[in-house]
């Protein structure tokens, strides 16, 4: 049971608020939202070096030109804004904690495990899948179906994905039920 330190405590160990307690198709859909998320990341790194080829022949330069081209500037400029706010990563470090927040002991490894699986495919699907839509399509579609893709992901993202961290729960509940009191107070002040 939490500590009254946040403000408020759960109501019994069946509460439907304690994310311990939320329904399997959250935690199920939280469980495969993070690690799409982090396939997509990961993929998308590799994809493009699928289509080297074809990139160096639409553009006429050759392969090495274009591998340092990507390899210096585009990576460069991409670590560059890094430094100042990169939120992307945040799916790419959070399964492990989310994924403590929402499954009990007895379920957290199980969950681990099976979130823990599509990330470590994503560098190996990535030049597949590249090679395959350089060769059906041509190679800025790369760009785009990785955009999409991350679109549908994100668009997921908000529609599911709920806090899970207990004492920011615990905060909200007991702020919500700081308003309800005082609400009732006024109403009964009021009627008086």
């Amino acid at each position: 049971m939490p500590r009254k330190e946040y403000g408020s405590t759960w109501n019994g160990s069946d509460d439907p608020e304690n994310n311990y307690n939320w329904p399997s198709w959250r935690k199920i859909t939280i469980g495969v939202i993070f690690p799409l998320g982090q396939l997509v990341t990961l993929m998308s790194a590799s994809m493009i070096a699928a289509a080297l080829g074809d990139i160096s022949r639409d553009l006429r330069i050759d392969d090495y030109t274009a591998m340092v081209i990507f390899s210096t500037y585009i990576f460069y400029l991409l670590s560059r804004s890094g430094h100042r706010t990169f939120r992307v990563s945040g799916g790419i470090t959070l399964t492990g904690p989310v994924m403590a927040d929402v499954y009990g002991k007895r379920e957290r490894g199980k969950s681990l495990a099976i979130a823990s699986f599509l990330p470590y495919l994503g560098p190996a699907l990535g030049p597949i899948f590249g090679g395959i839509i350089a060769q059906l399509v041509v190679w800025p579609w790369i760009v785009w179906i990785i955009s999409i893709f991350n679109s549908f992901i994100t668009l997921a993202g908000y529609c599911f994905i709920r806090e899970s961290y207990t004492p920011v729960l615990l905060r909200r509940k007991a702020k919500s039920e700081a308003e309800f009191t005082y609400d009732a107070e006024r109403t009964f002040i009021a009627k008086c």
